[in-house]
């Protein structure tokens, strides 16, 4: 909250934050298991944004996996629709000597890395974790649609950047050959 306050100082602009959930972890001290708060998602669905920031923590890791603070925050989401997550890196010359990489490697990096929420591995079934064996095991699933809003969106934001969209696909672990997805 204080960063966007900080922005907003800095660009001259008027953001009205109104904070009306804090977090994943409250939600579950307030309902004893439930990391998905009823009341939070229907602020979020009310308001004209929603910052969704880093959650979970160490006191959380001997719940279930759907009853972590992530779970909260992946049901939120996708409440939301929002199906795509936008990654920026950019390599700054005074932070050049902190990096594992020479500086020529990094000089000039910009880029943003644009991945899909909803699909895939995120909510797939079927999914299970056998705590007694060790394993688990999710599913890979994704729609036509789902490929193609956030390609779309990938294309429009290369579009305003340097106008390039390098693509990452695993051939090796996709058979979509049939189905006609894009590869």
């Amino acid at each position: 909250m204080r960063v966007l306050g900080f922005c907003g100082g800095v660009r001259r602009l008027r953001l009205p934050v109104q904070p009306r959930c804090r977090s994943e972890g409250k939600s579950i001290r307030q309902t004893g298991t439930d990391p998905y708060h009823q009341p939070r998602s229907e602020a979020a669905l009310e308001s004209d944004a929603v910052l969704l920031g880093a959650v979970g923590g160490n006191e959380w890791n001997s719940l279930a996996p759907d009853r972590r603070p992530e779970a909260g925050t992946a049901a939120t989401r996708q409440s939301l629709g929002g199906f795509a997550n936008l990654r920026p890196s950019f390599a700054y010359p005074a932070l050049s000597a902190n990096s594992p990489l020479r500086p020529e490697v990094t000089e000039g990096v910009d880029i943003l890395f644009v991945r899909e929420l909803l699909g895939g591995l995120y909510f797939g079934e079927p999914r299970a974790w056998n705590r007694e064996t060790g394993a688990a095991w999710n599913t890979m699933r994704y729609t036509r649609d789902e490929v193609a809003r956030v390609a779309h969106v990938a294309f429009h934001l290369a579009g305003q950047r340097v106008r390039k969209l390098p693509r990452s696909i695993k051939p090796m672990c996709w058979k979509c050959h049939s189905c006609g997805a894009p590869r």
